[in-house]
């Protein structure tokens, strides 16, 4: 069975919350940071680019690869990040280069090949929010 977990990113406390500390109830999202029903939640505004979706690959070290993940492969050393792309209805690795671009005309990577010959598993670098340092670094070389 697919596991079906969320994180979500705090922009005004900079933090990443997990899986276990998430709960998305009509259209907000609400944070319980003790991870106990008896402790206060308190929750912002829903906000699709601040919520990430558990996607089905694990990578090399058995880490859960999520949406806006930024990922490389075991045998492609080239940089992506992960995304939902609506015209394929499915998750991609965009080339790290079109990150804030036109992503209609990014080269996308199907999570169908991930782990294939020529490719290899995926290794999480990091995520967009955490480590934007990965995404200047890889687009200004």
């Amino acid at each position: 069975m697919r596991e079906i977990k969320f994180r979500a990113w705090d922009g005004h406390n900079k933090k990443m919350w997990n899986s276990d500390e998430v709960v998305v109830w009509n259209n907000n999202i609400y944070i319980n940071p003790k991870k106990k029903l008896e402790s206060k939640i308190y929750g912002w505004s829903h906000s699709e680019r601040l919520v990430m979706q558990l996607i089905s690959n694990k990578d090399i070290a058995g880490v859960g690869v999520f949406d806006r993940d930024i990922i490389t492969f075991e045998d492609n050393k080239e940089t992506y990040f992960v995304i939902f792309d609506e015209e394929r209805e499915e998750y991609v690795a965009c080339d790290i280069s079109y990150f804030n671009k036109d992503l209609e005309k990014a080269p996308k990577l199907s999570r169908y090949w991930w782990g294939t010959k020529g490719i290899g598993r995926p290794i999480v670098l990091g995520n967009i929010y955490e480590n934007p340092e990965l995404l200047e670094t890889k687009k200004s070389s």
